[in-house]
């Protein structure tokens, strides 16, 4: 990340945001920290696995 050109730094912080940085700290690492920190955090709700669903007697899902 620190090779990165600022353009393409500024550019990909938009893409996640929608706008552009506000100010360009002198450490990317800690502006991603700060961005991860900021984010809401989205429950993750586990999908039921397919062998726990009850089956009809032709062997398809219910």
């Amino acid at each position: 990340m620190a090779d990165l050109p600022v353009e393409a730094f500024v550019l990909g912080w938009r893409i996640l945001t929608g706008e552009p940085p506000a100010v360009l700290l002198g450490s990317r690492t800690a502006m991603i920290a700060l961005l991860v920190a900021c984010a809401p955090v989205v429950p993750l709700t586990p999908a039921d696995p397919v062998w726990d669903a009850p089956l009809r007697g032709d062997g398809t899902q219910l």
